[in-house]
């Protein structure tokens, strides 16, 4: 079987890959997690029913950066039931227009820092330096603790 054709005009970039907390707001101020990126739309999970085919405003927030504009609702599922918020809906949202390439070029800056964010692991190889505590796990425990 021959792999899929890929239809898509823009790279995707999944919301996991930002390294911070990505969030989509549609007006008037209705939150959305963001799934998924690209120049020309993204997929957002809401709690709200987003039509198909009707235009949305659009913010979009990735660490520093921000973009502002205009999307339509090209389809839109039932995505979860959950008990505390109820259904959430999965949309898909293409841009009118696409992001333009210097807004995807910062985009990728920040995304780019991202990846350098958070704790450096320690290194397995030998044991602790003195001022990084102890290896784990401790061969004996003290028996007083003064």
């Amino acid at each position: 079987m021959a792999p899929p054709i890929e239809r898509r005009r823009f790279r995707r970039i999944a919301a996991s890959a930002c390294g911070h907390f990505p969030r989509a707001r549609l007006r008037p101020g209705r939150e959305a997690c963001l799934i998924d990126l690209s120049r020309g739309g993204a997929r957002i999970e809401a709690t709200s029913r987003l039509l198909p085919g009707t235009p949305e405003d659009l913010q979009l927030i990735v660490a520093t950066w921000r973009w502002t504009g205009r999307a339509r609702i090209l389809r839109c599922r039932v995505s979860a039931l959950v008990p505390e918020d109820g259904v959430r809906y999965q949309a898909a949202l293409q841009f009118d227009p696409p992001i333009d390439a210097g807004a995807q070029m910062a985009l990728e800056s920040v995304l780019a820092g991202a990846s350098e964010c958070g704790y450096q692991v320690p290194a397995i190889e030998g044991s602790a330096p003195a001022h990084m505590g102890s290896d784990y796990p401790l061969t004996h425990l003290p028996r007083e603790v003064k």
